[in-house]
């Protein structure tokens, strides 16, 4: 069967998060079960220089057919769909008009070829609510292209029931991003009572709460650390992260990291003994994923769908209006040893792998992609 996924981003992104890597494990994990394609753009975010080590047209990656285009528009999207004639359309993301409008106009055309969309989070209010009146319109324009046998595909119960205010008479499949393939293990850092090396990784951007992240590290005591890798999307937002760090006591150091390959992720997770994440909203969060593969406890806010990470000693699942919690639990951590560190870094790794059922979960895409 002939899978065909239209993606804007896809390894080696750097810049556009969450996103290239649910397309790159998708597409790692599933390559020995379909004919896969894979059509994306040769460049990166805010880039107009094509990635190194691929090329333009067709290239081998990941035992799948991966289409680097330089011209991102949906005459280059539609001309490429076309030439791999697909089965079935995979289109990771609503809100791309260059891609998912082609891929409804093909599968009009086409009506033996099944379109699945995954939203990737963009009905959600926090998301849905910027560059809210394009939206609104390009939702109408799609409903007027009669997407009453188009697919969707989300990764949560919350994301499913907003999905469902737009599109209440569409199949749905509900099922979890797969993950990294990432090596689960005990973090391998030493844990000294009265030190802390704390990790973020992602977007600094205002919805993944930087400054909140930071602000809540003023009143710890000890030595802390806290590393932020990710790209500076947003420059106004992180000069006004720089400047409340510069901010802080002595005793705790901020530094800004810059991109990260994703290849080298769970090697920088592991320099640190937690990951912290108080993200607004967080469809999924493979850094979290990671994170806890390499038996890193996690301390996030409410606002992702991982919970009761506390029961498993795993972490610290927390909402963002409890500041005094965030810093009681990073000051628990603080004042940890080794020892106790240990039964966290073990309950990490314990809690994620029961969570993800990976087997299970390739399982359901082998379902989706094959279900006529």
């Amino acid at each position: 069967m002939k899978v065909c996924i239209l993606s804007h981003c896809f390894y080696p992104s750097k810049k556009r998060g969450g996103p290239t890597v649910s397309i790159t494990n998708m597409v790692q994990n599933l390559a020995d079960k379909f004919d896969l394609s894979v059509v994306t753009i040769i460049y990166d975010k805010d880039s107009d220089r094509p990635y190194d080590n691929v090329s333009e047209g067709k290239n081998r990656i990941f035992d799948s057919d991966v289409y680097y285009l330089s011209e991102n528009n949906a005459e280059a999207f539609y001309s490429a769909i076309s030439q791999i004639q697909p089965d079935v359309i995979y289109v990771s993301s609503l809100f791309s008009p260059q891609y998912s409008i082609p891929a409804l106009k093909y599968t009009k055309k086409n009506k033996s070829v099944r379109l699945i969309i995954a939203p990737r989070g963009e009905l959600m209010p926090l998301a849905l609510k910027r560059k809210s009146g394009i939206k609104k319109l390009f939702l109408c324009a799609v409903k007027m292209l009669k997407t009453k046998n188009t697919e969707f595909h989300v990764t949560s119960d919350e994301e499913e029931m907003y999905l469902k205010e737009h599109f209440n008479n569409n199949r749905v499949w509900k099922i979890k991003n797969l993950p990294s393939k990432v090596s689960a293990g005990d973090g391998n850092l030493e844990k000294s009572s009265g030190s802390l090396k704390i990790a973020m990784v992602g977007r600094i951007h205002p919805i993944k709460n930087v400054d909140y992240a930071i602000n809540i590290l003023a009143g710890l005591k000890g030595d802390v650390t806290l590393d932020i890798y990710g790209p500076e999307e947003d420059q106004k937002y992180t000069e006004l992260c720089k400047e409340t760090a510069s901010k802080l006591p002595e005793n705790i150091r901020v530094n800004f990291m810059g991109l990260v390959d994703h290849d080298s992720v769970g090697a920088e997770l592991k320099k640190h003994h937690i990951f912290l994440s108080p993200t607004q909203s967080e469809n999924y969060g493979h850094s979290i994923i990671e994170s806890l593969l390499c038996g890193i406890p996690t301390i996030i806010s409410t606002g992702t769908p991982w919970r009761n990470l506390e029961d498993s000693l795993a972490g610290y699942d927390i909402d963002l209006s409890d500041k005094e919690i965030f810093v009681d639990a990073l000051q628990k951590f603080v004042d940890m040893d080794d020892e106790e560190y240990r039964k966290w870094s073990c309950g990490a790794s314990d809690y994620i792998k029961n969570g993800l059922a990976v087997e299970e979960t390739v399982g359901k895409y082998v379902e989706m992609f094959e279900k006529k």
